[in-house]
C-alpha cells in the first residue's frame, strides 16, 4: 500500500508550507502563559458562553467560551451571524465527543451545580476531544485540547500562526496540564490499542530560525492514559536503525 508514503508526503508539504513563515520570534516576549487576560476586559467585545455539552457516559456540562466583536451601533441576533458591520471571533462546531472552534476558556459545571473555569491562563483553544475510546478501556475519563497557549510569533496574538500545544485532563477539566514540551509544535497523534495508549509527535526549531522546516527535529512521545499519572514518556522508534 502506498498510503504510508502519501501520508509521509502530506507531512513534509504541511512542514515545508509552515515554514515559510516564522512560528517563532526569539526576540521578543513570549511568556504568555501567567499574563493577566486582557481580554476578559476588552470593552470593544462581549465575552459569551454557547450552551451547554455533555460528553457521553460523563455528568458534567461543559460551556465553550469565546468573543464577540460587536460595532457601534449594530445588533448580534445570534453567534452564527454575519450581517452588516457586525463581527465574531467566536466560532463552534460540536461533533461525537469533540468540540471545534475558537475558545478563550471553557467552564465546566459538575452534577451538584458547582463551576469552574479550566484555566486561568491565557489561551486560545481550537479543539476539544472527550477520549471516550479510552473510557471504555481504562475506565478513566479525559478530555484531550490542541492549545495555542504563547504568542510565538510575537504578532501580539494567539491564533494559528503561533505553535501549536497539547493539553490533557480528567472529564470535570481538573488536573489540565500541558503535554508538549515549550516550543515544541505538535505535528499528530493516534491512539492504539483501543485508546489505551496515546502517542503523538512534535518538531522543534532546532536551528532556532523561527520557522518550522526539513531542518529540524521530530520527537516522538507516548503516554499510557491507564496510569493516573499520564507521564510522558519520550522515545525515538529510528534507533533501531542505528544499531
Amino acid at each position: 500500500m502506498k498510503i504510508p508514503y502519501i501520508i509521509s508526503a502530506l507531512i513534509i508539504i504541511i512542514i515545508s508550507c509552515t515554514g515559510r513563515e516564522p512560528k517563532i520570534e526569539y526576540n521578543v516576549p513570549m511568556d504568555t502563559a501567567h499574563v493577566a487576560d486582557d481580554r476578559l476586559t476588552d470593552t470593544t467585545k462581549v465575552i459569551v458562553a454557547q450552551l451547554p455539552v455533555m460528553f457521553d457516559s460523563t455528568n458534567v456540562l461543559i460551556f465553550p467560551v469565546g468573543q464577540v466583536s460587536i460595532s457601534k451601533g449594530d445588533t448580534y441576533s445570534k453567534l452564527s451571524s454575519r450581517s452588516g458591520r457586525t463581527v465574531t471571533d467566536f466560532t463552534y462546531a460540536s461533533e461525537s465527543n469533540s468540540l471545534s472552534g475558537i475558545f478563550i476558556n471553557l467552564i465546566f459545571e459538575t452534577s451538584d451545580g458547582q463551576r469552574k473555569v479550566l484555566t486561568r491562563h491565557k489561551m486560545l483553544i481550537n479543539r476539544v476531544t472527550y477520549l471516550d475510546r479510552t473510557y471504555l478501556t481504562t475506565r478513566n475519563q479525559y478530555i484531550l485540547y490542541t492549545v495555542y497557549d504563547r504568542d510565538t510569533n510575537g504578532d501580539g496574538e494567539l491564533n494559528y500562526n503561533d505553535v501549536e500545544s497539547l493539553y490533557i485532563s480528567h472529564a470535570d477539566g481538573s488536573h489540565f496540564k500541558k503535554l508538549t514540551k515549550e516550543l515544541h509544535e505538535l505535528v499528530d497523534l493516534k491512539f492504539i490499542q483501543a485508546g489505551r495508549m496515546l502517542y503523538f509527535r512534535t518538531l522543534e526549531d532546532i536551528d532556532h530560525n523561527g520557522t518550522m522546516d526539513n531542518n529540524d527535529k521530530f520527537h516522538y512521545y507516548y503516554i499510557d492514559l491507564a496510569s493516573v499519572e499520564n507521564k510522558v514518556i519520550e522515545y525515538n522508534p529510528l534507533d533501531v536503525l542505528l544499531q
